[in-house]
């Protein structure tokens, strides 16, 4: 009873789009045997894999909901750590800042994203204020702004994965 409840709960969180469908047949990408369910991830071997439990152990109320915010935290870190998506991660041109479109994680609280690489490393970078008008073609401002963020001590090799270090390569 109680193992129902809980793949019924995580599946209307994790896929609330297809909820309906998801309930009466098992995923393609559910990794998970038959009589068996997901709940979030565990340390085996120094990787992280799926926590697969038997649907029929009774579990109390207090461990579901335990074990499902431990899963949408997991989630909601992946989902947040690039806050994009692998596949527009790849596609984004590397190193070259752009305004963040409507729609995108970040729309509305930053201005520009960019796709950091150095050395091998990736990382998502969102920089600027989204309420503030970017004024660099005016040689003051860009002086001010540069002076103020010590642009000049900034170098890619040491700052390449910080937002002042693009903000400062932007102006």
């Amino acid at each position: 009873m109680v193992s129902k409840l809980i793949k019924e709960r995580w599946l209307r969180l994790a896929y609330a789009e297809d909820s309906t469908t998801v309930l009466t047949e098992k995923r393609k990408d559910d990794p998970c045997e038959t009589g068996y369910m997901m709940m979030g991830t565990k340390e085996k071997d120094g990787k992280e894999v799926p926590n697969c439990v038997d649907e029929s152990d009774d579990l109390n109320e207090a461990d579901v909901d335990e074990a499902i915010e431990e899963a949408l935290q997991s989630w909601k870190q992946m989902i947040s750590e690039s806050g994009f998506d692998k596949e527009k991660k790849d596609k984004m041109k590397a190193n070259s800042p752009r305004y963040l479109r409507k729609g995108e994680p970040g729309y509305g609280k930053k201005q520009k994203v960019v796709k950091a690489t150095h050395g091998g490393e990736e990382k998502i970078i969102k920089f600027g204020d989204a309420n503030m008008k970017n004024k660099s073609n005016v040689k003051s401002n860009r002086e001010n702004f540069r002076k103020r963020h010590k642009c000049a001590d900034k170098s890619k090799k040491k700052d390449w994965d910080t937002a002042s270090y693009w903000a400062c390569k932007d102006w």
